[in-house]
């Protein structure tokens, strides 16, 4: 099961942030499963649009089970797609730092030290009246009901 929080911050000027926490403007979701076997690959495609006048980055958080494990991580914006890289946790938020600094736009994905289930996404510097889709994919082995019966479980919350 994957639940998601989400929320924004809004940053009038991007080179001196002003978090302001609000509901994230979420268009729409979309999930697609692929099971072969006793295994699901998912896709979550989120849909973000920032109808304000001012960049803004939109930060969220996702549980994932132990089963599941994250194989791809993506972003679109103006019709561009930027695949995610593995780095090391301090690279990646250095990155994701001096890319927001320099008002470009910038994604990360990371774990949390504290919950190895708890996952956070920050897309960066969305400007102004653009739209973004977040891809997340993740794969995790079935379990079978009492019945023998596969078990998949749409996130739902």
């Amino acid at each position: 099961m994957c639940r998601i929080r989400s929320y924004l911050t809004v940053h009038p000027n991007p080179n001196v942030p002003v978090p302001v926490q609000e509901p994230i403007p979420l268009q729409s979701t979309n999930v697609d499963v692929k099971v072969v076997d006793f295994v699901a690959t998912t896709t979550i495609t989120q849909h973000y649009k920032n109808a304000t006048s001012d960049p803004i980055e939109a930060q969220y958080q996702f549980y994932l089970e132990d089963k599941q494990t994250v194989t791809g991580f993506s972003a679109v914006v103006d019709g561009k797609t930027i695949k995610g890289k593995i780095e090391e946790k301090e690279e990646a938020k250095n990155t994701y730092s001096d890319a927001i600094a320099s008002g470009g736009g910038a994604y990360l994905l990371e774990q949390s030290e504290d919950d190895s289930n708890l996952f956070s996404v920050s897309v960066g510097n969305i400007p102004p009246n653009k739209e973004v889709l977040i891809k997340i994919t993740y794969i995790n082995e079935l379990d079978f009901d009492y019945e023998g019966r596969l078990i998949f479980t749409i996130p739902s919350e």
